[in-house]
Order: C-alpha cells, then sequence, then structure tokens
C-alpha cells in the first residue's frame, strides 16, 4: 500500500529569490485507484513538491512564489491515453524570512479497465531553461471487477477536516490531505487511512448487515498484529467508506 517517496531540501537566500542552492526540485508522488458508481475507474494521483527545493521569485502583486509544471502521459502499448500539462504554484510568502511549505496537487483521471504505463515530469518553472526536473514512472493496473465485491486502493491521509470548499481533496464533505510519504517518524502518532468498498448492496442486498475487519501487519513476517485489530459493523451500500485511524505511538518509527 505504502510506495511513495520523500526526501527533503534545505535552502539559500539570495536577492529577491529563494533559491534551491543548486538542488534539484523534490517531490513525493503516490496514487490510489477508485471506482464511480456511474463514472467507471478511474486514479487518484497525489504530487507533493518539497517547498524548500523550488525557486521562489517575485509574482506581480510582489509577493515570493514558486511555480512547477506538470506533464502527465498515460500509455497502451505505444498509444497515448491521456495526455494533460499544468501548472501548480506554491502558497504565497510575503517576506524572504517566510517558512517554505510543502505544496500538493491531485488529479483525477478516469480510465477503463486496462494496463497503462504512466510518466510524470515536474519542472521547476522559475529555475529557467535548465531548471531542475523531477521525473516519476509506473505501471498502473485497474482492474475492478463488476461481478464481485471490490475494494479499492488504501489512501493514506495526513490530515482531515469538514469544509463547504470544492476541490479534488474532497471526499464526502471532508477534506483529505493525502500523507505522501512511506516513513512514519516517531512524532507522528497516529495512522489515518480512507479506503471505499463497491457492490456489497448488489451481492448482500441492500442495508444487509456485514463486517469489516481491517488491521496492520508486520512488513518483515506478514504476520497480523493483534492490538492493531479493529472490526467495523456496515450495512451494505453502493459505496460503504471505511474512513478509520491507528495509534502508533508505541509502535517504531518506520
Amino acid at each position: 500500500i505504502m510506495n511513495t517517496q520523500s526526501c527533503w531540501l534545505t535552502i539559500l537566500l539570495c536577492a529577491y529569490a529563494l533559491t534551491a542552492s543548486g538542488q534539484a526540485l523534490e517531490a513525493s508522488y503516490s496514487k490510489a485507484l477508485f471506482l464511480h458508481p456511474q463514472g467507471g475507474p478511474f486514479m487518484e494521483s497525489y504530487l507533493a513538491i518539497n517547498g524548500k527545493s523550488v525557486i521562489y521569485k517575485l509574482n506581480e502583486d510582489g509577493d515570493l512564489q514558486a511555480k512547477v509544471e506538470v506533464t502527465s502521459i498515460y500509455f497502451q502499448q505505444d498509444s497515448v491515453i491521456f495526455f494533460d500539462k499544468y501548472e501548480v504554484r506554491s502558497p504565497l510568502l510575503s517576506s524572504k524570512k517566510s517558512e517554505r511549505e510543502n505544496f500538493l496537487d491531485i488529479q483525477r483521471v478516469p480510465l477503463p479497465n486496462g494496463v497503462y504505463r504512466f510518466e510524470m515530469k515536474v519542472k521547476d518553472l522559475n529555475a529557467g531553461k535548465e531548471g531542475s526536473v523531477f521525473n516519476h514512472r509506473d505501471v498502473i493496473v485497474l482492474d475492478f471487477n463488476k461481478d464481485s465485491v471490490a475494494i479499492s486502493d488504501i489512501e493514506l491521509i495526513e490530515s482531515f477536516q469538514r469544509t463547504e470548499e470544492k476541490s479534488n481533496f474532497m471526499k464526502g464533505g471532508v477534506k483529505l490531505v493525502p500523507y505522501t510519504s512511506n516513513f512514519y517518524p516517531e512524532d507522528v502518532s497516529i495512522l489515518i487511512f480512507y479506503t471505499e468498498i463497491y457492490n456489497s448492496a448488489k451481492f448482500l442486498g441492500a442495508d444487509q448487515a456485514f463486517l469489516v475487519n481491517f488491521y496492520l501487519e508486520s512488513q518483515d513476517s506478514d504476520q497480523q498484529l493483534g492490538q492493531y485489530t479493529k472490526f467495523k459493523k456496515e450495512q451494505a451500500k453502493e459505496v460503504n467508506v471505511l474512513f478509520n485511524q491507528f495509534s502508533i505511538g508505541s509502535l517504531p518509527s518506520g
């Protein structure tokens, strides 16, 4: 489930721009595959840009801001199935001493069941023609079965809040900020996750009760950790949401 990567850099202050001191743009990427009951399968991608690895320049309003260009291509064999190119901008900084926060981008791409080759290129637009670039490649397999109960991928969550805003961060009236690293340091004591269960009403009958068992297991032995096991009673629906958490304060970091 946890197949992302993350790293961090420091930055230097120079003239009217905050520069990355020649270091490469740093980002972490993860994904989760979901199924819309009417729209079909789709991929949700999570891109986190390390705010300390990009260059900030003054914009037209006199604020410092970083911006990156994201190019995403989905292939099946040698055919391009989906192409997108867009900008992602950092939060504004009022001064050169302001904290450079990481900034996130979420995209949702509808894709029929199948195998896809995915290529992503992220370029720091403030770094000039020879600017630093983050590249990522992946193989995506969508295989949601309409003839059985199916489960989405697990999306790891950093934080959440109820809000009225409209964005790709929203699910069921809750803003979910993804956790894009596969490492949980000692100062993170809660593991929060979101996943969806499909077709339970179709096969069990609408509103029929069923039990969901979810747990953490050891990476070394693949054995279920008994003290990190939970059960939740559900009523069968077109889509059942499992949004829950584990307290991991007593687990070693990793």
